[in-house]
């Protein structure tokens, strides 16, 4: 009978990531580097509101777009909606995609900082990068694939 339920609530959450809600910014800015200047290490910083709750087995994914090259280590820290900033664990699920275990997920406005990301060189502005959360690291429940991008400024002393 257990068993029976489990399969239920996968193939419901599947069927439901079919048609997965928006992850909503939460202001004009919602992706704020640290530092805007190319080729700079620097911390990112995202402004979110996600609408569908996962009562366990959450995880919360950070595709960056070309040329960006993610270092290996990974440094989430997440504040919820009834949490303070706290250290989460995260992975390098690709080489541009960060996957961070989350545990649980509320609806409500979550804050994001990813640490030691380098800005992409001799760019002018970088594509939109993408967020969305998972079921179990596998059943997409909500998404926002195009969260926003990051203008960049020259290296400076350079011209």
């Amino acid at each position: 009978m257990n068993s029976n339920l489990i399969f239920l609530f996968i193939l419901f959450a599947f069927a439901a990531s079919s048609h997965a809600a928006l992850i909503k910014p939460l202001t004009r800015t919602p992706l704020r580097p640290f530092s805007v200047n190319q080729n700079y290490t620097t911390d990112y910083s995202f402004s979110f509101y996600i609408p569908s709750a996962i009562p366990f087995q959450a995880f919360i994914e950070v595709e960056f777009p070309l040329p960006y090259e993610l270092p290996s280590a990974c440094k989430a820290s997440i504040r919820g909606p009834t949490t303070p900033f706290s250290q989460y664990s995260c992975e390098k699920d690709s080489p541009s995609t960060y996957l961070i275990d989350a545990g649980q997920i509320i609806p409500g406005n979550y804050e994001l900082v990813l640490s030691d990301i380098r800005n992409p060189a001799a760019y002018p502005a970088s594509t939109n990068l993408k967020i969305r959360t998972f079921f179990n690291k596998d059943i997409l429940v909500d998404a926002n694939e195009y969260f926003d991008a990051v203008p960049f400024l020259g290296t400076p002393g350079k011209i």
